[in-house]
C-alpha cells in the first residue's frame, strides 16, 4: 500500500507512540486525523507535522470511552476526507500497582480506554470504512501476566480475543494487525523499576518504522514478540517479506 494520501486516524495521538506514528506517516504524506484527550499536545503535534513535513492534519480532542466524542472523530474525519484508509487503535492506560490495591475507579479507567475505546472506535469505524486495515497497538502483556499490572493484563487479554473475534465478523473485508510492543521508552512506561525484567525500554522509533513496513506491505504478519535490543531483527528474521 503507498500511504500517500491515504486517510489515517490515529488515536492517542499526542504523546509516545502515537506522536511518532504521526510524524512518520506524515512523512509518507499520509493525510492525518489524531485524536487524544490532551488538546495542548495535538496542538502541539500538529505544528510540528505543518511546519516540517507540509502535512495535512485535523485534530480531535475528547474521551475515547465516549461515544459521542468518539462519533465525533470519525464525523469530522468523514466530513474533511471523506473516506477512511487506516485505523491505528493506540490509546492506553494502566496504573501500576497490585490487584489489592487497585482502585474501582482505576480499574474502570483501564477498561474504559484500553477495551472500551478500541470497541467504540472500531465499531464507528466500521460504518465508514469500506476497505482498508484496522492497526491494534496490544502489548506482549495480552501473553502473559505481570507483577502489579494484572487489571492492565486483563485488559490486553480481552483486546487479543475481541480481535480475532472481529477478524471472523469482518471476513477480510478489512485487514486487523494486532501489535505486541515489549516495553516502549515513553512516560506510559516510566513508573517500571530498573530491577524489573520489563525496566529494558525500546524507542518507539523501531516500533513506528515496523508497523508502517507492514502497512505498506512489506511484512505478511504482524504479530510480534519484542525482547530486548534484539527484537526488531528477530522480527525480520521470524516473519519473511513478501516477494
Amino acid at each position: 500500500m503507498n500511504l500517500k494520501n491515504k486517510v489515517v486516524i490515529i488515536t492517542g495521538a499526542s504523546r509516545g507512540l502515537g506522536r511518532k506514528l504521526a510524524f512518520d506517516l506524515a512523512k509518507k504524506k499520509a493525510k492525518l486525523v489524531l485524536f487524544s484527550r490532551n488538546q495542548k499536545d495535538l496542538i502541539e503535534v500538529k505544528r510540528i507535522i505543518v511546519k516540517k513535513y507540509k502535512g495535512k492534519v485535523i485534530t480531535v480532542d475528547g474521551d475515547i470511552s465516549d461515544f459521542h466524542d468518539v462519533k465525533r472523530l470519525f464525523l469530522k474525519c468523514m466530513k474533511e476526507y471523506e473516506k477512511i484508509d487506516i485505523l491505528i487503535c493506540n490509546a492506553g492506560v494502566n496504573y501500576k500497582k497490585p490487584f489489592y490495591e487497585l482502585e474501582e475507579a482505576e480499574w474502570n479507567s483501564i477498561f474504559n480506554t484500553n477495551v472500551k475505546g478500541v470497541f467504540l472506535c472500531t465499531k464507528e469505524n466500521n460504518k465508514h470504512m469500506k476497505k482498508g486495515k484496522i492497526v491494534i497497538i496490544s502489548s506482549v502483556a495480552g501473553w502473559f501476566g505481570a507483577k502489579n499490572y494484572a487489571a492492565y493484563c486483563a485488559s490486553k487479554h480481552a483486546i487479543e480475543g475481541y480481535a480475532k473475534g472481529m477478524k471472523k465478523d469482518l471476513k477480510n473485508k478489512i485487514k486487523i494487525n494486532i501489535f505486541h510492543p515489549y516495553r516502549l521508552n515513553t512516560d506510559f512506561h516510566k513508573n517500571y523499576s530498573i530491577k524489573s525484567p520489563m525496566a529494558h525500554k525500546i524507542k518507539p522509533k523501531l516500533y513506528s518504522e515496523y508497523i508502517i513496513s507492514v502497512l505498506e506491505g512489506k511484512y505478511i504478519s504482524a504479530s510480534m514478540i519484542f525482547i530486548r535490543n534484539w527484537a526488531i531483527r528477530l522480527s525480520q528474521i521470524l516473519f519473511s517479506k513478501k516477494t
